[in-house]
């Protein structure tokens, strides 16, 4: 730990905020997706938002902000063995205007139930005569809902200015997770975890960064030996996260 470099930043889940930006697979939980928060890209849900940035808009004159699940109404197995998930949403629009509530329905993968948690943000789009329906943005929304949703985050202390750098122009690499610890503190709710990581490229510190993380994101954390990371070579303690379902499948 001499050369240990610590990182107080938030997780940037980038396998779901960038790919909303770019379509790159890479997102916010998600470094967060998750969009700590942010978890979307952690629990199969970016595969929604990708296909979601290709398809036509349905709603060319929708609204769009950030949406926060406050409650699980109901789940569903459907023929396909996929689950059918309704949630209970907080909608807080990119205008300025006042918050309110509505509802967010998407089919995920079983396995990625346990995902779902309240607390979980994306950004979100919907016709203002019809608001108590939201979908993630796509289309030409989408860039203008991830900015907003990116500022959030930001402004409650879930992601770093630096690691959302590091998210769109930083180098890809392989880090090894050498260990998960409890900080006993919370931002914005979400339980703080100190993570060690060892970047398998070059001659770089070893790095400990304080992430904002759901007990869902831990434990694909805590199993994963080998994590996708993108990190900038003129500040390597800027480092952004990929949270993701299956880690050897790293490359």
């Amino acid at each position: 730990m001499s050369r240990a470099v610590s990182v107080a930043v938030a997780t940037v889940l980038f396998l779901l905020v960038v790919a909303a930006v770019t379509g790159a697979g890479w997102v916010v939980v998600f470094f967060g997706l998750v969009a700590a928060g942010v978890a979307f890209g952690a629990i199969g849900i970016v595969g929604a938002v990708r296909r979601a940035g290709r398809a036509p808009v349905e709603w060319p004159d929708a609204w769009v902000g950030v949406a926060t699940v406050t409650r699980l109404r109901s789940t569903t197995e459907l023929k396909d063995g996929r689950r059918l998930i309704t949630m209970d949403v907080r909608v807080e629009p990119a205008d300025g205007s006042a918050p309110f509530d509505s509802v967010f329905t998407r089919r995920v993968a079983a396995d990625a139930v346990p995902g779902v948690q309240p607390g979980l943000q994306f950004p979100a789009m919907w016709r203002q005569d019809r608001r108590e329906k939201v979908k993630i943005a796509r289309g030409p929304k989408r860039e203008e809902a991830q900015r907003f949703f990116d500022q959030v985050r930001v402004r409650d202390g879930l992601v770093d200015r630096l690691d959302l750098e590091a998210v769109r122009r930083g180098l890809p690499a392989e880090a090894e997770v050498l260990r998960v610890d409890r900080t006993g503190r919370t931002v914005s709710g979400v339980p703080v975890f100190a993570v060690e990581l060892r970047i398998l490229h070059g001659d770089l510190p070893t790095i400990v960064k304080e992430m904002p993380l759901s007990d869902f994101q831990c434990g694909l954390l805590v199993a994963a030996r080998r994590v996708r990371v993108r990190y900038l070579p003129d500040n390597p303690r800027a480092v952004a996260v990929a949270i993701e379902k299956r880690q050897e499948a790293v490359s």
